[in-house]
């Protein structure tokens, strides 16, 4: 009697043994299963979203002579924008800067950059606050917000079919050596009036009045008229 207990224990034991060991195939299994999910999650993601965003790059120019100024030229930039920054490095690069070339070339790029809106990615991402006087940046990001970008939608997955305006072309029509009080000081400066095309007829402005101060070495536009 005890010899067939045993037996039956030991037959009892092996097939608990072996129960245990399936369980533990299986949940080995299902670890593995799951690892490989999340490698390929992973993998499919950093494959469709990281490639397909775009992310503004700098453009590193041969001299970057005018880097002190805050003024860059991104991988976005339009050719109408590149050529009249390459115009402004040579200007700022120049042994004696020439102030009302400087500020025709400013206003231009100032323009350009607003106004093309194709190539910005949201409607926070706001063109031309290299140019702009500090002290006024937090109001013109909020302005040009809530009326010029208000309509961008997003574009950070190349999925945008929206029609945006891209500026071709920037006239200077008149500049004026002027003063303008800004903040309480009264500042040498520049009032220029622009007239510019697009690439497509869109609807959006065509002609604004810049008015430019020169702090120390600098111009900065601070009125948009």
């Amino acid at each position: 009697m005890k010899k067939e207990n045993k037996i039956k224990n030991k037959e009892i034991n092996g097939k608990k043994m072996k129960l245990n060991k399936k369980k533990i195939l299986v949940f080995l299994e299902i670890i593995t299963l799951l690892a490989l999910i999340t490698i390929v999650g992973i993998k499919a993601y950093n494959d469709f979203f990281k490639t397909n965003k775009k992310e503004p790059t700098n453009i590193v120019n041969e001299k970057g002579n005018i880097s002190e100024y805050g003024y860059k030229l991104e991988d976005r930039d339009t050719e109408i924008f590149e050529t009249y920054y390459n115009e402004l490095e040579k200007v700022l690069t120049s042994k004696e800067i020439d102030y009302d070339k400087y500020a025709e070339l400013l206003s231009k790029l100032f323009i350009i950059d607003l106004y093309t809106l194709k190539n910005k990615l949201t409607s926070t991402d706001i063109g031309s606050l290299d140019f702009i006087h500090p002290n006024s940046l937090d109001n013109f990001k909020l302005k040009a917000g809530d009326t010029l970008y208000k309509s961008v939608l997003s574009n950070l997955y190349n999925e945008r079919t929206q029609v945006l305006p891209e500026v071709s072309d920037v006239n200077v029509d008149a500049l004026n050596k002027t003063t303008f009080n800004y903040a309480g000081v009264d500042y040498e400066a520049y009032e220029v009036i622009c007239s510019w095309s697009y690439v497509e007829d869109l609807g959006y402005d065509t002609s604004r009045t810049l008015i430019l101060i020169k702090v120390e070495n600098k111009l900065f536009v601070v009125s948009l008229k």
